[in-house]
């Protein structure tokens, strides 16, 4: 294993992380787990200054974007000073209260910060456990998104501009909005668009621990006894580990943005319920408050689809509310017409998502077999054949989660009742998208149509309930701890203490642990998944280019002019002609051709000179350079039927192109004028 992955993907990390973490200091937000939470805030600043930017002329460079980070930073820290003076100053000189003992304060320190470190060392076992077979750093991911925002960061950093309407102009030839936060976010990271966004990826899996436990921090409050301010979330982040499909949607089919918003999706919930509690309890604090607002925003801005998941996380608390009520006499009626407003909020769902999203049902894989395919949904096995069947450490997990769950009937608490009816609408969702009927996919449509990408609300839901329910574990022990000393129930129960007092929560965490640390190593886990999109496993994650043709066409475009332009199939490897050499392309991604003027040339270019319309249509293109491959793993061997799209180019007469250069099965001809 090469280590030349840890330094771009600890980089990757502090820019995804401390613009969002250094804004909350700066505003004096009172949430736990900053870190954690912070990737939302980097998005959604990385949004609002990438339009700024693009209104007033300025380029979206690492040093152009630092000064606005640091502008906004000081307007912020300023705001909250002039804020805190008109209010009277603040807390006095002493605080009101006396600070920990000089004794205790190391302990309290260690105590602050363990958390954090647990989650960030695990994060970046969890990174280097899938940089383990994924060969170099600046090694090609082959999926079919993957090579979409490879060059849409190629784009970024040409055009200087992160204005979500604009920034991929390059790709799409005309103003189109596209979530591209991921991609200006990765533009600014140093080396080739390769290397880059594979470094933003590894740093998306080595920021899914922090995510899981600023959810639970959120979920707590920030305010209680050790276990729940510290212990509980860091729970929270061990369990990153034993799920697979967000490391899988990062690592092997290259969904980039959407892993992205999955992965802001944990603090969003959690920033979600602290609203809800302030607003129900009154005490509406501005310093938890603003912070939560923007969460949520930051996450819809990383990818929109995540506005449905927290649609649902919304639905699951009323629901949950509603089923609370019904069970009491006294709010039975209010009960009623909260589930009554509900099923018209879902009819008017169904009916919009069929009308409106049935373009966005683009997962078309064959249903699984229903044993297979609920084994699958409990382990949290995505649908990739080259995987194997090492899910089991997820088990002892729902072992937690049930024992939360049991916790939450008994008490009916609205935590615990909201998160169990999460989990069974994300199962509920997740079992549609393996019934082949248009009218059941019609409610994922907007997770286009695939488990993958609802599996976070599932592991959300999970790991609130394993939560609970090891709280509860302390909680019982404490309980029967403090009734043995003849204190009574009292307090004892929520402010026991780490250590003999609770035997058995203590021994679910250190086993938890054991199980975090097995479910990131296991060969045939993160490690293998960190390899298939680098291998061919099947069209849809083949590698579209080999290192030998990556070599050739590296060293071409070197010796390109200026003013050249590539054509070619791009599952040929063309887009790379863009993307790693930095020569203009037609078709810089695996998409079908986005102009009318395009699709003539890749369908009819051999016809140019007889057809005025294809004429006109090369003209405007203006290709210069045809590049060709005829190797085994070609677009026209591995795709034949997406290659149709282009088939025009290969019938181009011989007497039409001039070789420029060859090796091996790989050719770069000049074309000469064909009308």
């Amino acid at each position: 294993m090469t280590w030349d992955w840890l330094l771009p993907a600890v980089g990757a990390w502090a820019l995804l992380c401390a613009p969002g973490a250094l804004l909350l200091v700066a505003g004096g937000a009172r949430i736990g787990w900053r870190w954690g939470a912070a990737p939302a805030i980097t998005v959604l600043l990385a949004v609002v200054l990438g339009a700024l930017g693009h209104l007033l002329g300025l380029p979206w460079t690492p040093a152009a974007a630092g000064v606005q980070l640091l502008v906004v930073l000081a307007l912020v820290l300023g705001a909250r000073l002039l804020i805190r003076r008109a209010r009277g100053g603040g807390r006095r000189a002493d605080g009101g209260r006396v600070g920990p003992s000089s004794r205790r304060r190391p302990r309290a320190l260690v105590l602050a910060i363990a958390p954090g470190a647990v989650a960030l060392a695990l994060g970046l076992l969890m990174a280097g456990s899938a940089a383990r077979h994924m060969g170099g750093i600046d090694t090609l991911n082959g999926s079919y998104d993957a090579s979409f925002h490879i060059a849409a960061i190629a784009f970024v950093r040409a055009d200087r501009d992160a204005f979500l309407l604009t920034a991929l102009q390059g790709i799409y030839h005309e103003t189109t909005f596209y979530p591209a936060g991921w991609d200006v976010l990765a533009a600014l990271l140093p080396g080739d668009a390769i290397t880059a966004a594979n470094a933003m990826a590894l740093a998306m899996v080595a920021a899914i621990p922090g995510a899981l436990g600023a959810m639970v921090a959120l979920l707590q409050g920030g305010r209680g006894t050790l276990r729940e301010v510290r212990v509980l979330p860091m729970l929270a982040a061990l369990c990153a580990p034993m799920f697979l499909s967000l490391p899988v949607m990062i690592l092997v089919m290259g969904l980039w943005p959407s892993a992205l918003g999955s992965l802001c999706l944990p603090p969003a919930l959690g920033a979600l319920w602290a609203i809800h509690r302030a607003v129900r309890s009154g005490e509406r604090r501005a310093a938890e408050l603003w912070p939560c607002a923007l969460l949520l925003v930051g996450a819809v801005a990383a990818h929109p689809s995540t506005l449905f998941s927290l649609a649902v996380a919304l639905l699951a608390g009323i629901l949950a509310q509603g089923v609370l009520d019904v069970v009491r006499a006294r709010t039975r009626r209010r009960g009623i017409l909260e589930l009554a407003a509900i099923a018209l909020v879902l009819v008017a769902y169904g009916i919009t998502s069929h009308l409106l999203l049935a373009s966005m049902d683009l997962t078309t894989t064959r249903s699984w077999p229903w044993t297979a395919f609920l084994a699958s949904l409990v382990t949290d096995r995505p649908r990739v054949s080259a995987l194997g069947s090492f899910q089991w450490p997820i088990l002892a997990l729902w072992g937690l989660a049930l024992l939360g769950a049991v916790q939450a009937i008994r008490e009916r608490r609205r935590l615990g009742a909201t998160a169990i009816v999460l989990l069974a609408l994300a199962i509920g969702l997740s079992v549609l998208t393996n019934l082949d009927s248009i009218w059941a996919r019609t409610w994922v449509n907007p997770w286009y149509g695939a488990r993958e990408r609802i599996a976070p609300l599932l592991m959300c839901a999970l790991v609130a309930l394993a939560a609970i329910g090891l709280d509860a574990l302390w909680t019982r022990d404490a309980s029967a701890a403090a009734a043995g000393g003849g204190s009574g129930r009292g307090g004892s129960a929520r402010g026991a203490p780490l250590g003999g007092e609770s035997p058995r929560g203590t021994s679910a965490l250190v086993i938890i642990a054991l199980i975090s640390l097995v479910a990131a190593v296991l060969p045939g886990r993160l490690p293998f998944a960190g390899s298939l999109a680098y291998t061919d496993y099947g069209v849809q994650i083949a590698s579209y280019a080999t290192p030998e043709e990556r070599a050739f066409i590296e060293r071409t475009a070197a010796a390109l002019p200026a003013d050249a332009v590539v054509i070619g199939n791009p599952r040929d490897g063309e887009g790379l002609y863009w993307s790693v050499g930095g020569v203009e392309t037609v078709f810089p991604t695996l998409a079908e051709p986005q102009s009318l003027d395009s699709r003539r040339v890749a369908r009819y270019a051999f016809k140019a000179d007889r057809d005025p319309k294809v004429c006109t249509s090369l003209r405007k293109v203006g290709p210069t350079h045809l590049y060709v491959d005829s190797s085994a793993e070609s677009g026209e061997e591995i795709a034949p039927e997406q290659s149709v799209l282009w088939e025009g180019l290969s019938k181009i007469p011989r007497s039409k192109l001039r070789l420029v250069d060859r090796e091996g099965p790989y050719a770069l001809y000049e074309i000469e004028p064909l009308c």
